[in-house]
């Protein structure tokens, strides 16, 4: 039976780095090497690890101070001692049959590699990709490089043969890393088969340095909208999707600043002021949750969950 090394690469994941390792360990699959690369963590995400380990011996700790992903990818890479590589997110969280459903598919087609359907945990709505449980299988380089899918800019969600996996390294870069990797993974595969079961949850909700930049991007863009005459009230509605989406809770607080900056001399709804004043001024999530109700009631809920320890999760 096959050995499958699952890379996962930590960086302050203390909030659902659990639900992450009890999938993993959760697999149907028997045969299971888990690697935790710990990069410098300053909440409990090491503590965790350690714990993990210590419980189970399928789990192996390296703790390290890459600061980036992708050198902590390297590093389970240079450790691997499985027939067959996945990559999995340490905020993210997989199905039991994640790893056994990707090696059926290998098998059953003779393929080099595998990937998987996904579901991606918006705030307000969940985004199925892939998952109409019909495979498909690329027989050709010819026929990878023409596939829309390929297209998908991840290391998560796909099995790979560990020395095809070895043969490529991931760069040091902090941005893109991952799409660098799975562009040349999908260079070097002869054939690939695509198994479309919802077999990854991608929570998209979480923070990251690309998300941060866009996002920033996107509010500032709002705030000038406001400032330029559009509807403050429709512009309002629009920056609490975007600082909802992107899941830093320092954004939400200058974001709502620069807000209130602007629409003061909009001639807002006094309740609005009101609740922006509360918000800031409170610095916490309850604040932000009564000021959804407000503009955008049906988020509520989900915010409380991102924010909280009420944990929103799909199942797979």
């Amino acid at each position: 039976m096959a050995l499958v090394t699952v890379i996962v690469p930590v960086h302050n994941a203390e909030r659902y780095l659990k639900c992450c390792l009890d999938s993993i360990l959760d697999q149907d699959h028997p045969e299971i090497e888990i690697l935790l690369v710990d990069d410098a963590s300053d909440d409990g995400s090491g503590r965790i690890c350690d714990e993990y380990a210590s419980s189970h011996s399928s789990i192996k700790v390296f703790h390290v101070k890459n600061r980036s992903a992708g050198l902590s990818r390297n590093t389970g890479l240079a450790n691997a001692h499985g027939d067959y590589v996945t990559f999995v997110d340490a905020d993210d969280y997989i199905s039991k049959h994640y790893v056994s459903a990707m090696l059926s598919g290998i098998e059953k087609y003779g393929a080099d590699a595998a990937e998987c359907g996904n579901v991606y945990m918006l705030p307000l709505k969940n985004i199925f990709r892939d998952c109409d449980g019909k495979d498909v299988f690329l027989k050709t380089p010819e026929e990878i490089k023409k596939n829309d899918r390929i297209l998908r800019h991840t290391a998560w969600g796909r099995l790979y043969p560990r020395e095809m996996a070895q043969s490529v390294s991931f760069s040091e870069r902090e941005k893109g890393e991952d799409a660098e990797y799975a562009m040349e993974m999908a260079g070097k595969c002869r054939s690939l088969v695509m198994i479309n079961s919802c077999l990854y949850a991608y929570r998209s909700y979480q923070p990251s340095i690309t998300r941060k930049k866009k996002n920033n991007s996107s509010i500032l863009k709002i705030k000038n909208d406001i400032e330029n005459g559009r509807p403050w009230k429709d512009a309002a509605e629009k920056l609490l999707e975007e600082i909802t989406y992107c899941g830093e809770e320092e954004i939400y607080y200058s974001s709502l600043k620069k807000l209130r900056e602007t629409v003061q001399d909009k001639d807002p709804d006094e309740r609005m002021l009101k609740e922006l004043d509360k918000t800031i001024e409170a610095g916490n999530t309850g604040a932000f949750k009564r000021m959804v109700k407000i503009l955008k009631g049906r988020a509520a809920e989900f915010v409380g969950n991102i924010k909280t320890k009420t944990d929103y999760r799909y199942k797979l």
